[in-house]
């Protein structure tokens, strides 16, 4: 997996330094912006200088790790001067071997605030202190287990960021994916722990890992035509909270659910 380090909100223009995260096994990375090639790095760091253009003007970056075999390994895309979110933030396992002394690195870009006023980081459902979010020192772990770090940045003006990553397992630490997050309701009203959930979703056939679970509520958007979306009138155990109209036909409608699993695999109801 690659990983921009670098997140560009607000408004960008003129030259700056976009950094990555790559795996240990990348042999190059290429950055390409607005589809065509801008520039390529064989060894590390992987840091390029991008420069915008003296108007801010929307653009796509994309980033792409190869191996030494050309093969491609990662994929990254940051979209610049397009709305997004009023923060942004991303895990990376830096590089290394093995499940001691590993680190991971938390950055964030905020148009409200410089630094979050909290910074809640949990690995493997269990808090973990990090005094430097940018330096965060992992407990030993197993490498041929599937681990979940995630973390909560709070900012003013109750804007917060969320960031998370899986690693280990089947690929041990060489892999690293994003997750899903989908709504259920749980039996009885009370979620298991993730590992009693193994069996419960299917998606394409195959059994899907549940890596994590928050409790409480989610939101969740479906955009569809004014008939209503199949997978809104399959769903169950959610309370319809807002109905809105975009500009055309599409509609949405927003359900509050009373929990959601975190799995890798694609949403599935």
């Amino acid at each position: 997996m690659v990983t921009f380090l670098t997140l560009l909100l607000g408004i960008i223009n003129g030259p700056h330094l976009v950094a990555l995260n790559a795996p240990a096994r990348a042999a190059s990375v290429e950055l390409i912006l607005d589809g065509e090639r801008f520039a390529i790095r064989r060894t590390p760091p992987w840091e390029f200088v991008v420069d915008f253009g003296e108007f801010p003007a929307p653009h796509y970056l994309d980033a792409i790790a190869r191996d030494d075999r050309d093969g491609e390994i990662g994929h990254a895309r940051q979209r610049i001067n397009v709305p997004g979110p009023a923060a942004e933030a991303v895990l990376a396992l830096l590089p290394g071997r093995g499940g001691a002394g590993r680190i991971a690195r938390l950055t964030w870009e905020s148009s409200v605030g410089a630094r979050p006023g909290k910074v809640t980081v949990t690995f493997d459902g269990k808090t973990l202190a990090a005094p430097d979010p940018e330096r965060i020192e992992l407990p030993t772990f197993v490498p041929e287990r599937l681990h979940f770090l995630h973390a909560v940045l709070d900012f003013r003006f109750d804007t917060s960021a969320t960031a998370e990553i899986t690693f280990g397992g089947r690929h041990h630490d060489e892999t690293e994916k994003e997750l899903t997050a989908f709504p259920v309701r749980a039996p009885g009203g009370k979620l298991p722990p993730p590992e009693a959930m193994d069996g419960w979703f299917f998606a394409g056939g195959e059994s899907m890992h549940v890596v994590a679970v928050e409790e409480g509520g989610a939101t969740v958007v479906f955009v569809s035509d004014a008939d209503g979306p199949p997978a809104f009138r399959r769903m169950k155990g959610v309370l319809p909270c807002g109905t809105g109209f975009f500009k055309g036909t599409p509609r949405v409608q927003t359900l509050q659910a009373y929990g959601h699993f975190i799995a890798g695999k694609e949403m599935y109801f």
